[in-house]
């Protein structure tokens, strides 16, 4: 299992959900819906930005935004990177300015 605090992202991996750790290179493919997440995990810290992505907001670093169709997402405490499109990038910033 992993635990929430260690979770920086969760993307939907065809009927799995892939879940993007705080450890380096450590990625965890689950066989759960993209919803049961939902459900589960704090809406304070999680937010789901497309059908395919929920994102831990409390632990982001800095956005880049590269143009209109790329944005990178950066974690404290990690070096993993988070691209996204248009669309969740547009989520993202709606949400953060909430």
């Amino acid at each position: 299992m992993v635990q929430p605090d260690q979770i920086l992202w969760i993307e939907a991996e065809q009927n799995y959900s892939k879940v993007h750790t705080r450890s380096p290179d450590h990625s965890v493919l689950f066989l759960r819906t993209m919803t049961g997440w939902e459900e589960d995990l704090p809406s304070s810290d999680f937010h789901r930005i497309s059908r395919s992505l929920i994102i831990r907001t409390d632990h982001i670093k800095t956005l880049s935004w590269r143009g209109r169709d790329e944005t990178k997402v950066s974690f404290h405490e990690s070096a993993k990177i988070l691209s996204l499109g248009r669309t969740a990038a547009a989520r993202l910033r709606a949400h953060l300015k909430s």
